[in-house]
């Protein structure tokens, strides 16, 4: 746009004024989590069924009610708008007094540990206000050496163990 409006203007040269960029910023919005009772889409493709259990979700919901239930802090979750970006990104989760960063998976092997780790190294970017702490919620406490990984980028571990949830801080 800078070198539309310049070339438009006549060039650029010692003596031109000064273009200005337009003026974009991130937004974010924190907002309740909906606690909806979908746990389980079904649909079709090609003529064969499918069902998709949603366990992260799932995950998210009992650690949501395990810290109202036992006053340990409000659990939000924040959509963030990215200029020139039509879709904007949600988080999993966010507690607001710790100003903790949450992303949920559904499973606790590699691959689900390092997308996880991307997602909060994006998101922490363009969260208002900046989280303090950075968590993964897993439904159990991955192996030592994802432990080590975790722990090596400052993210903590919240897993859940029968009816509760632990934290395994770096």
């Amino acid at each position: 746009d800078l070198f539309c409006k310049s070339i438009e203007r006549g060039g650029v040269t010692e003596k031109s004024s000064i273009v200005s960029a337009p003026k974009t910023r991130n937004s974010s919005v924190l907002t309740d989590h909906e606690d909806s009772e979908v746990d389980v889409s079904t649909g079709s493709i090609s003529k064969t069924d499918y069902e998709i259990i949603q366990r992260e979700k799932r995950l998210v919901k009992r650690y949501k009610k395990y810290l109202k239930d036992n006053n340990l802090g409000t659990f939000k979750k924040n959509l963030i708008s990215i200029p020139d970006v039509t879709k904007h990104l949600e988080t999993d989760g966010w507690v607001v007094e710790t100003q903790t960063l949450i992303e949920a998976k559904a499973q606790s092997e590699r691959t689900h540990i390092r997308m996880a780790i991307g997602q909060l190294l994006d998101y922490q970017r363009h969260h208002i206000p900046k989280p303090k702490h950075l968590a993964i919620l897993l439904p159990d406490l991955p192996n030592n050496d994802l432990v080590d990984l975790l722990h090596s980028q400052n993210i903590d571990i919240i897993y859940e163990e029968g009816d509760k949830f632990y934290e395994k801080k770096h």
